[in-house]
């Protein structure tokens, strides 16, 4: 329906159109193998390699990662660090997850008072209030992971900015 619609002059209710696209893309975007087979699967495969391996393996892994993210600040790449050899140690994770979350806002709540301009400084005291440790049950996700490397770009910016 969709290849029709471009090569006719005459008029199709917009619905059908927006209708058929979603349909075609959640087709496309479904997948049957999931990211946890796919991630195991590497995992096991990883694993088997012999020690030399993997060693040349992970020394690769690390000098393209320091690489890429060059440009991120120390506490950003510490929190990178601990991600990535954490992988298997939720519990502790989670606990830097947590240390690191503390940090980050009692160094919002100095800086705060730093501020001047009274809207930054609502802003700044409204996001520490949104940042929030894990509990015990909950598991340290990449979304955690993007958002504590966020406030920390945060941090490191005010402090530039004020001193």
């Amino acid at each position: 329906m969709l290849s029709e619609v471009q090569n006719t002059e005459a008029l199709v209710d917009t619905n059908i159109i927006v209708n058929n696209k979603i349909t075609l893309l959640e087709h496309l975007s479904n997948s049957d193998i999931s990211e946890e087979k796919v991630e195991d699967d590497l995992l096991k495969e990883f694993q088997a390699y012999d020690k030399d391996t993997r060693i040349l393996t992970y020394r690769i892994l690390m000098e393209k990662f320091n690489g890429k993210y060059d440009g991120l600040y120390p506490s950003q790449k510490e929190v990178l660090r601990q991600y990535v050899n954490s992988v298997d140690s939720t519990p502790v994770l989670r606990e830097f997850y947590n240390t690191e979350v503390g940090k980050i806002q009692i160094q919002l709540n100095e800086l705060s008072s730093q501020i001047t301009d009274k809207a930054v400084q609502i802003k700044i005291n409204e996001v520490s209030t949104l940042i929030e440790e894990l509990d015990k049950k909950t598991n340290v996700t990449s979304d955690n992971i993007v958002n504590i490397l966020q406030y920390l770009e945060l941090v490191e910016e005010l402090k530039n900015a004020h001193g």
